[in-house]
């Protein structure tokens, strides 16, 4: 019995065992979505609520640096006198500078004069020339401040001082710009390094804002690059110190900018946005007829529509479905026979004055469009009851101004 329960103790090589090898992962399966075979995307971590609000810090921190210094430099002085021009020869529309539209040619001119005179200083080659230029250009600055740049402006022009040609003039080689220079340099490449940081990790996010729309007459490639700049707005104008997740703030800009191409470049007639988001409105003030006229207008092409029961929260969520007929092509005889014969019919039921006013503003048969200031020295009228006739013969079409408009994109 003893020897039957006696204890066994084991020796080395019985305590060693084999090692198990490590079992091979399944493989994942490969995605089966047919969607996802002509977009293929670099995939990072994602970031957590701190690092977004560090680098979004930081990219505030670097658009006021440059904003600040931009216009010390003298190939951003030039850039932003540039822009001013364009903008005062109509070349170029900023909402912004509106309220400023009056004193453009004025500022324009006095901020040319000064770059004139500081370039003129340094020329004289004396010990006084760098401070006389020096004044002169802080003259310049102060008048070119009045007149804010949104970020878009400041990147490119950040970007565009690298590549400017500095061997042209000696005030170039002033030692303000130069140094204004290197900050600007400097913010340009922090700031263009943290939006990377921030872009990589949400290219997830834009693919799958892609998938919510099925486009007709555009490429889901081509609404992702769209996605994309709307990604870059969103980081352009991303505050942390709102404590918002930056995906979901980024969302908004980047549906925005997809909804925008497809409304711009999926069809050969465009309809403005703001008549296909009425037409989704439930709350619309337009009539039945009126929403019919509109939606046969827009038939040829594609329609947006969201969901019935979508939440607030969801109401950006668009569906686009192609119309009842072949939506990648649209008839011609829509656009050659039906808009102009409509047009006319309306247009027969107006007075002879009205139907000569429309005529002459719209450019209908032939003609080319015309201002207020041409249609009064014609008709002897003045824009005030040019204007009126104008507001009551539209009151009084059936097709209103949608239909004018397509027609003037004909």
């Amino acid at each position: 019995m003893k020897e039957r329960h006696a204890m066994q103790i084991p020796n080395n090589e019985q305590i060693k065992r084999k090692k198990r090898k490590p079992r091979k992962a399944a493989a994942l399966p490969k995605p089966t979505n047919s969607l996802a075979t002509d977009i293929e995307i670099p995939t990072q971590k994602l970031l957590d609520a701190q690092e977004e609000a560090h680098l979004g810090n930081l990219i505030q921190v670097s658009f006021s640096r440059i904003e600040r210094y931009l216009l010390s430099t003298i190939s951003g002085y030039e850039q932003c006198l540039e822009l001013l021009k364009e903008v005062r020869d109509r070349k170029r529309v900023i909402a912004l500078w509106f309220p400023l539209r009056e004193r453009m040619e004025k500022d324009a001119k006095k901020a040319e004069k000064e770059l004139r005179l500081a370039r003129a200083a340094m020329e004289k080659n004396s010990k006084s020339s760098p401070k006389e230029a020096r004044k002169h250009l802080d003259k310049g600055i102060k008048v070119l401040k009045r007149y804010a740049l949104n970020h878009e402006f400041l990147f490119t022009f950040a970007t565009k001082i690298r590549e400017a040609d500095e061997s042209l003039h000696a005030l170039y080689e002033l030692p303000c710009s130069v140094k204004a220079k290197k900050i600007v340099l400097r913010s340009r490449d922090r700031l263009a390094k943290a939006r990377d940081q921030l872009v990589l990790p949400n290219l997830r996010l834009v693919l799958k804002e892609v998938f919510r729309f099925q486009p007709t007459g555009m490429k889901r490639s081509d609404l992702f690059q769209e996605g994309i700049l709307g990604l870059h707005r969103g980081i352009f104008r991303y505050d942390p110190k709102r404590k918002t997740r930056f995906s979901t703030y980024a969302t908004y800009w980047i549906r925005q900018a997809i909804r925008k191409s497809l409304i711009d470049r999926s069809r050969l007639i465009r309809v403005p946005q703001a008549v296909q988001e009425d037409l989704r409105n439930e709350d619309s003030k337009k009539d039945p007829e009126e929403r019919q006229r509109v939606q046969r207008i827009m038939r040829g092409g594609m329609s947006m529509f969201g969901e019935k029961d979508e939440s607030p929260r969801d109401r950006f969520d668009w569906e686009v479905a192609s119309s009842e007929n072949d939506a990648s092509v649209a008839s011609e005889n829509f656009h050659v026979e039906t808009v102009p014969s409509e047009v006319r019919m309306a247009l027969n039921s107006l007075k002879p004055r009205e139907r000569e006013i429309l005529s002459r503003r719209f450019g209908i048969d032939g003609r080319k469009a015309q201002t207020l200031d041409q249609i009064g020295k014609a008709l002897k009228l003045s824009r005030e009851r040019i204007r009126q006739i104008e507001r009551e013969a539209l009151k009084k079409m059936q097709h209103k101004e949608e239909l004018l408009a397509v027609y003037e994109e004909l």
